[in-house]
């Protein structure tokens, strides 16, 4: 037989394959069309049930309405902290609120289902039949390879008597053909939410998935959360949900999504699916939302721990789940190296935001020595995670950089500190942790005073901690108060005990203590850097570090004492400090500066003076726009918008004696 050849695509046009009927040890036999998928307009809400913003109208202040995967609204209160399907206004009419926001329209065409599975290695190949379909111009019987997964998907996906019509990007886009691949990447938004139907494929049966309602439930197994607020795979969890394309699919699929292993399917919303697994996918379908979605910085650190055949999706991948606002600017171009792919796509972030928040994702690119330090090696799994993002480091500071083609990059930034001794061993690994016990006993640090304030047994709490005690965060109330984290350190014994893994304690020079990436050495510049909301590590490329202008981007770290800006401007005044507290219009805490004489919260930092004449703030209610840390100023002569502080721009700073410097990261 002829191999199947693809025939190109037109304008809005998809292709559509349709299943021909069969049994299970039948050869897999096929069409393959062309239809166009129009993208319609949105649909007007149901009469009854009102918008989401009206909804939050009728809200106490302390809750908070989200649309949920399944399109329902769901109900959060901060405290206590609770979730609900009801209103807790027992009055309202339920149908203001009940009911299912993304439903397909049963009159959508094309109608097809689109499939989300794993390629997975590759475990041979076997040959399906191409029939000729009877609106395109093709020869009559064509037969085209296929890998062993995808055949066995088809074969348990095909009915007996009809056709089944589906999308599925293995053979719906010709992978032969970059520039098509360059176009209907971005299309698959679109795909899978228009689908009549999205089909999760696990695999074939196995001993612990021969009942559909037990296949279902080990689901809810298949991430576990971290003490660092990581979700790990659990062990022997099936491999698909960790691919990045499946987790876009279903986050994209309405609410008849099924997941399918075997013979054996459940629907994704139905209560059989684990708690976690839907937990996880309630919270992503929040975090989609225009108001609380994910910031793109955020959302490509998810490609670094799911897994891609091609190392470029870790970008291309994201593209559906991205900030439309961002994601508008990448443009597939699988003609590009790996390199390339992901430098493009840190630079066009960094301009876009006038943020340099990827950088605490770099450091350590030796499985691809192509990728500049500066710029995240996204096709890496990194040993070591950022475990608390909420540092505040630069203030709200933003980017001051430089593109120098081909691949350096100018940042600005102020010294803060420099490591006093290399970390040794690999954190997390038994060997480690029997050799590093508490690294300090309890009464030297109870009698030794700290470099910014305290005690150092209490500099060496917020370390194991991160400043992520209940006194920085007063509305979480399942963190501990720097008190109950002091009575809790005395009883820990090892690094791995503490919640750390895959991170080193820190010292300095100047006597910050800390924590950091696994492979600091002495010498290294511990820099405050414009734009970015964590201290970063550079290392100098020159022998002599005091002649080196050019540095290798080594990771991020925490010290204790230089966070909330303090590098560039000074200890908050006694009575302050910063705390993060809820933003009414988001899940992210927003920073605040409390004022324990009087009790009272404003957003200016005390340090600062006063607005400068020519700006002024303006209302900052978050958008998918917006990074962790923002704010909106305005300068009335020009227009010009910030989304930073003026009082933190480089001339600002200059002028209350902050000396700034230039380092070329390579």
């Amino acid at each position: 037989m002829i191999p199947y050849e693809y025939s190109s695509l037109r304008n809005e046009e998809i292709r559509i394959l349709k299943l021909l009927p069969g049994g299970l040890d039948d050869p897999i036999r096929m069409t393959i069309e062309h239809a166009p998928l129009i993208i319609p307009n949105k649909t007007k809400e149901p009469t009854k049930r009102i918008s989401q913003e009206q909804l939050q109208s009728t809200l106490p202040s302390d809750w908070k309405v989200y649309i949920a995967q399944d399109g329902r609204y769901i109900f959060r209160c901060w405290s206590p902290y609770m979730t609900s399907w009801t209103h807790p206004d027992l009055d309202l009419d339920k149908s203001c609120y009940e009911g299912y926001e993304h439903d397909p329209d049963p009159g959508f065409v094309p109608n097809f289902e689109a499939l989300s599975y794993v390629w997975g290695p590759f475990d041979g190949e076997e040959a399906a039949i191409i029939e000729r379909a009877s609106s395109m111009n093709c020869k009559a019987v064509q037969t085209m390879k296929i890998r062993k997964n995808l055949a066995s998907a088809l074969r348990h996906l095909r009915r007996e008597s009809s056709i089944r019509n589906l999308w599925i990007d293995a053979l719906c886009i010709n992978q032969a053909d970059v520039p098509e691949r360059n176009r209907q990447v971005p299309r698959m938004r679109h795909i899978y939410s228009l689908a009549r139907r999205v089909i999760v494929w696990l695999g074939e049966e196995s001993p612990d998935s021969s009942h559909a309602l037990s296949t279902m439930e080990f689901l809810g197994g298949q991430g576990e959360p971290s003490n660092d607020g990581w979700h790990l795979p659990s062990p022997g969890c099936r491999e698909p949900l960790c691919r990045l394309w499946t987790v876009q699919e279903i986050l994209l699929a309405n609410r008849f999504a099924i997941v399918q292993c075997g013979s054996a399917n459940m629907l994704i919303t139905n209560r059989g699916i684990g708690g976690q697994l839907r937990k996880c996918l309630n919270d992503l379908r929040i975090m989609l939302d225009l108001q609380t979605a994910p910031d793109a910085a955020n959302t490509l650190t998810l490609g670094r721990v799911r897994d891609n055949t091609d190392p470029r999706d870790k970008i291309y991948g994201l593209l559906s789940i991205l900030p439309q606002h961002f994601s508008r600017l990448i443009k597939p171009d699988y003609s590009s190296t790996t390199a390339e792919t992901y430098q493009s796509a840190f630079l066009l972030f960094s301009n876009f935001h006038c943020r340099l928040d990827l950088l605490p994702h770099c450091g350590g690119n030796a499985a691809n020595p192509e990728i500049p330090t500066w710029v995240p090696d996204w096709s890496v799994k990194r040993q070591w995670s950022i475990h608390n993002q909420d540092q505040f480091a630069s203030g709200m500071s933003s980017s001051q950089m430089r593109y120098i083609s081909p691949s350096v990059l100018e940042i600005v930034g102020l010294r803060a500190a420099t490591v006093s001794e290399d970390s040794e061993g690999i954190p997390g690994s038994a060997d480690y942790a029997s050799q590093h016990s508490t690294p300090f006993e309890p009464q030297r640090l109870d009698s030794t005073q700290y470099i910014a304030g305290g005690s150092l047994f209490d500099a060496y709490v917020h370390t194991v901690h991160e400043s992520g005690l209940r006194e920085r965060y007063p509305l979480l109330a399942h963190l501990p108060t720097l008190q109950d984290a002091s009575s809790e350190l005395a009883k820990r014994r090892s690094l791995s005990d503490l919640g750390i893994g895959w991170r080193a304690f820190l010292k300095t020079t100047e006597g910050y203590i800390g924590t950091g990436p696994p492979i600091v050495r002495q010498g290294d510049h511990v820099v405050c850097v414009l734009g970015c909301s964590r201290l970063i590590i550079l290392r100098p490329t020159s022998a002599k570090p005091s002649n080196s202008t050019q540095f290798h981007v080594i990771g991020d770290c925490f010290l204790h004492g230089l966070q909330d800006a303090t590098a560039l401007l000074g200890s908050l005044p006694r009575n302050y400090t910063l705390q993060m507290q809820k933003d009414n219009h988001s899940l992210i805490p927003r920073p605040v500066f409390m004022n324990h004489e009087n009790g009272s919260l404003q957003v200016d930092d005390p340090r600062l003076g006063p607005i400068p004449a020519d700006w002024e703030r303006l209302p900052s209610q978050r958008t998918s726009i917006d990074l962790h840390f923002f704010a909106r100023f305005e300068n009335k002569a020009t227009g010009e918008l910030l989304n930073s502080d003026p009082r933190m721009l480089p001339e600002a700073l200059e002028a209350r004696g902050v000396h700034l410097q230039t380092f070329q990261l390579v």
